[in-house]
């Protein structure tokens, strides 16, 4: 479990890390916005996998509630997403300041890759609880191998959106691996 959670964190913070070293302090700012909208897309798939972490220890614990818990977890998602499309940069202008409204794509692009880690978020504790957590650290280390790689060839041309390109897709590899497993 603990390898789990290292290389959760390592995934959700190397692109901040590699991006302090590629990359300019503006470039940095901008992404520190773009992950924090981020890190609140994921509060309800969070919400949810605490419910489902307690009754996947049940003997008698159905799959459709996990089935049930994704499809209600995308389709807030896609709400969300859809609605930070349209009024995003707004909103961004109206808590940052204009000089941060180049975040606006930044988020679109971590949005669009987080869809794929609610599959993560829901379904990993499930693992833990079923006693396949070296299956759940395999797909998350290989999730972190991508995005250092991505991060290491995007960053140097593309500063932030580079950043924000190689995480989505390595959150998609993350989410993709365990809902094929599951």
């Amino acid at each position: 479990t603990m390898v789990v959670m290292f290389l959760t964190t390592v995934n959700y913070t190397i692109d901040t890390v590699m991006l302090r070293q590629l990359a300019s302090p503006y470039f940095l700012g901008l992404y520190s916005v773009a992950v924090t909208f981020f890190y609140m897309f994921l509060i309800i798939p969070d919400a949810l996998k605490e419910v489902i972490f307690g009754d996947s220890t049940k003997k008698d614990f159905k799959k459709s509630l996990v089935y049930n818990s994704l499809k209600v977890s995308m389709l807030v998602a896609v709400a969300i997403l859809a609605f930070f499309v349209m009024i995003g940069d707004k909103a961004i202008v109206f808590l940052y300041g204009k000089e941060y409204v180049d975040t606006y794509l930044l988020t679109i692009i971590c949005f669009v890759g987080s869809l794929s880690l609610i599959f993560f978020k829901i379904l990993h504790p499930i693992y833990i609880s079923q006693g396949i957590q070296r299956r759940a650290a395999y797909f998350l280390a290989l999730s972190v191998i991508l995005n250092v790689l991505l991060n290491l060839y995007l960053i140097p041309k593309y500063q932030a959106i580079g950043a924000s390109i190689a995480s989505a897709l390595s959150h998609l590899l993350c989410g993709g691996l365990f809902i094929a497993d599951f």
